[in-house]
């Protein structure tokens, strides 16, 4: 029977994924747009997703957390129209939503959504 190597991990799950998320977000910097790029930018969300969801199961009382307030995201257009970032934005009314999605634009469009609904389109000044 073929015994099985272990390997006792020294860093909790967090970091290592903290850690890998950087590591692709860095080669990603270091690509043109295109696909390899877009597809390690999913990769480090992956990680840092898979890292925020470790962290509430290892709560003490892991809570199920609801979105109080509308889920209205920013996505950070790159120069070829494909995404570069996802921001988050975290407010109560659509006004409020526009104005902090207009700060975002710098060089880059930015074009804000309310779950799957697109709400509005910020370009850069030329």
């Amino acid at each position: 029977m073929k015994t099985r190597r272990r390997f006792k991990q020294t860093d909790v799950l967090e970091d290592r994924l903290a850690k890998q998320a950087k590591v692709l977000r860095d080669q990603a910097e270091k690509l043109a747009p295109g696909p390899q790029r877009e597809e390690l930018l999913g990769k480090a969300r992956h990680c840092e997703d898979g890292a925020h969801i470790s962290e509430l199961l290892r709560s003490p009382n892991p809570q199920p957390q609801f979105d109080a307030v509308p889920g209205y995201y920013a996505y950070i257009i790159g120069n070829d129209g494909h995404v570069q970032d996802r921001v988050n934005v975290i407010c109560d009314a659509e006004e409020e939503a526009k104005r902090l999605a207009r700060q975002l634009v710098d060089g880059h469009a930015v074009e804000l959504w309310l779950e799957a609904r697109k709400i509005a389109e910020f370009k850069p000044e030329d």
